[in-house]
């Protein structure tokens, strides 16, 4: 079907592409020396839905069309076939067969249905506004020889290739189709060939929202000079695509809803265009989604900073810590509200200037726990604890320096802290009590370290506290609920060489001991019995684990394990969303939802390519 944009399109585009050829007069006989883009053959098709039969009825087109020696008549049962094969309501499958019978090479073969006469196709390749027609119009195409190198089209006597056309013939549409059979020689095409891949990642809200609308734009000479996205119902303009650093071919642009464009889906083209002399470019649309509703996937986070860590309120509100020192913090009902401002989401901000001590901002090993009374607890980069009191907000002044560690005879003298965990005693004998991690002076293990809080105040007391085992590597913390008064339990997850998650429980004197319980194989692997490069540990309302693990690819994986005093053994996986990036870097568990139950928070992403994005899966999708 040719698709016919609206007046205000035809200007805007106009202007885009000037230098598109519009004239009606005849273009010029093609010469297979030119490296032109040509027409092969021409005509129309009959459709009968009683009989499920087709029928050709060939008209001839004005000479300069065609170049008649490249399709005669010369093939069994003609050199172009097609048959219906299936019918699925109005949606018809149909069979195209393309011969050539001749020894000549030509590329970039498609199939260009003109005039659908009200009929829709369902699976096009692109669209193009071939042979120079009015920029107004462009017509849908299925390309032949797809999984050939170059697209080439097998060569005669004998090459054909066959492809599937999926076609909507509503009650009422004409029988027929016209069509052209077009090919490029020598030589392929030098247009873009395909857009592809089209999607959405983000919500737009009535509002406001951002969303980041990608494609895949195909050249074989790789030297695509612009692509452009129809963006008006959003943003009022013709929007510019750039080219995605971190996946070649793809392109991508980010935008606001800010002209309050209303809930719904929207089809909006996408143009791309390289130089040619025929000016010719590609077309496809992408489907642009408005909406209101909760988005629980690749939820963009702010673009100026990295995220860091993230934690979960006894309320249920979300904490993300970023690595300007910043805690953002999202209530259950505004995880995803968005604006159009520059801050992209409209929860409330805490400054946390107090985490490092001025002037020197922490940018690096940044990482946060919420206790079970509210207060915050963050680490910054020199190995020293923050304290976010609870009510406050934004935080209110102390000591900068924070709560330093290691400061004990043969222990951690400072330095990069790996995870940071709060709970509550099962004593009741203390208000609060956090477990940090951090590597000894030597930086060859990793001790851990205790400090808790008494009505005297604050207190250390370090990794010669925790028996067991020597820890290379230990890369995450979790603290279960306590097993009985005065016993707490807490897990610790341990990567290269050991891989090993260990078990640690607390004695009447508040040491902590490895309970000879734990879960993992002590190998390196992708299975889900243990892990490949592990990046955080969390748990869920019944104790079982969570290990956050990346892929060789590159990709997250969450493994899950039982977790008791036997040790634990695997309970299966699920992936991290891979639409934008899957890079893994923390994961947070909450059983305190009232509305939605326990929910597993992903935060994943490469900032310095795609940036940082926040994953929430619902009980229903975690499959234990």
């Amino acid at each position: 079907m040719r698709i016919l944009i609206s007046l205000t399109t035809i200007i805007v585009l106009t202007i885009l592409l000037s230098g598109c050829s519009s004239s009606q007069d005849p273009i010029s006989q093609p010469d297979i020396e030119s490296g032109n883009t040509s027409f092969l053959y021409s005509g129309t098709f009959d459709i009968d839905l009683e009989t499920l039969s087709i029928t050709q009825k060939n008209r001839q087109s004005d000479t300069v069309y065609d170049i008649t020696g490249f399709l005669p008549d010369k093939c069994p049962g003609g050199c172009f076939r097609y048959r219906i094969v299936n019918v699925v309501g109005t949606v018809l499958e149909i069979e195209l067969t393309i011969e050539n019978p001749l020894a000549i090479q030509v590329y970039d073969v498609r199939l260009v249905y003109t005039d659908l006469f009200g009929k829709t196709v369902l699976n096009q390749d692109s669209y193009t506004d071939f042979p120079g027609t009015p920029i107004t119009q462009i017509s849908p195409f299925t390309a032949f020889a797809k999984e050939t190198a170059d697209r080439a089209f097998p060569t005669g006597p004998g090459g054909i290739d066959t492809e599937t056309l999926l076609l909507d013939f509503p009650p009422g549409s004409q029988s027929a189709v016209n069509y052209s059979i077009t090919a490029h020689l020598p030589g392929q095409t030098p247009e873009p060939y395909e857009i592809r891949d089209m999607s959405q990642t983000g919500t737009l809200t009535p509002t406001g929202g951002n969303a980041i609308i990608r494609c895949d734009v195909d050249d074989h000479q790789d030297n695509v000079s612009a692509v452009y996205l129809d963006a008006r119902p959003f943003t009022g303009n013709i929007a510019v695509l750039q080219p995605d650093v971190q996946n070649p071919g793809y392109w991508k642009v980010e935008i606001s809803n800010t002209a309050g464009a209303p809930e719904g889906n929207y089809k909006q083209l996408i143009m791309a265009r390289s130089p040619n002399p025929q000016n010719i470019n590609i077309y496809n649309y992408v489907e642009i989604n408005v909406s209101s509703a909760i988005q629980w996937k690749n939820i963009r986070l702010r673009t100026d900073s990295p995220a860091k860590d993230l934690a979960v309120t006894p309320d249920g509100d979300l904490l993300i810590l970023y690595d300007d020192a910043q805690v953002w913090k999202y209530t259950e009902a505004n995880y995803f509200a968005q604006s159009s401002a520059t801050n992209l989401f409209t929860a409330e901000v805490v400054q946390w200037s107090q985490l490092t001590p001025p002037p020197s901002p922490v940018k690096a090993n940044a990482f946060m726990e919420v206790s079970d009374v509210g207060n915050i607890f963050a680490s910054n980069a020199t190995g020293a604890i923050c304290e976010h009191p609870v009510g406050y907000w934004p935080a209110q002044s102390f000591d900068p320096s924070g709560i330093p560690l290691g400061t004990g005879p043969s222990h951690c003298t400072g330095g990069p802290i790996q995870d940071v965990y709060c709970y509550k005693s099962g004593s009741g004998g203390y208000n609060l009590h956090h477990v940090v991690i951090a590597p000894d002076s030597s930086g060859a293990q990793s001790n851990m370290y205790r400090e808790y809080y008494g009505s005297w105040g604050w207190a250390q007391q370090y990794g010669q506290e925790c028996y067991g085992p020597g820890y290379n590597q230990l890369i995450g913390i979790n603290v279960v609920a306590a097993e009985s008064a005065g016993v707490d339990k807490f897990w610790a997850l341990e990567d290269s060489p050991d891989y090993y998650g260990a078990r640690f429980i607390q004695d009447t004197f508040f040491y902590y001991h490895y309970n000879n319980a734990y879960f993992g194989t002590g190998t390196q692997t992708e299975a889900d019995e243990c892990w490949n490069e592990a990046s955080d540990l969390t748990s869920d309302i019944n104790e079982n684990l969570y290990v956050l693990d990346k892929m060789s690819d590159g990709s997250g994986r969450i493994k899950g394990f039982t977790a008791d005093a036997t040790g634990g053994t695997s309970l299966g996986h699920f992936d991290v969303p891979d639409d934008v990036d899957p890079t893994p870097l923390r994961i947070e568990g909450s059983d305190v939802s009232g509305n939605f139950g326990n929910l597993v928070f992903v935060l994943h992403g490469d900032f310095g390519t795609n940036g940082c994005y926040l994953s929430v899966f619902l009980p229903d999708e975690i499959p234990w």
